[in-house]
């Protein structure tokens, strides 16, 4: 839970499979970061590097929102790192 620190979440997965998933996660109140579609097709390798290069911009991210706000990476970087607001 979001009362226990400052966490946030890195996923592949879009929690699609159903609602109650959907819910217990926006409760849960972690601000959520999710890999678009593309990084599934990437290897372990190529995840990584992008990953690290992306570290930056996430952390200023997760430190600028309120809890609970989830987001989505693309999987190439540009610019300052823009993320788009993902609402699940």
């Amino acid at each position: 839970m979001a009362t226990e620190g400052e966490w946030i979440v890195i996923t592949q997965d879009r929690f699609k499979k159903n609602d109650l998933e959907k819910k217990v996660f926006r409760e849960s109140g972690l601000t959520a970061f999710f890999l678009m579609k593309g990084w599934s097709s990437l290897t372990y390798w190529e995840k990584s590097w992008k990953l690290v290069r992306w570290w930056p911009a996430v952390i200023d991210q997760a430190e600028r929102v309120q809890p609970g706000a989830s987001f989505e990476i693309p999987v190439n970087f540009s610019g300052n790192g823009k993320f788009r607001q993902y609402n699940y």
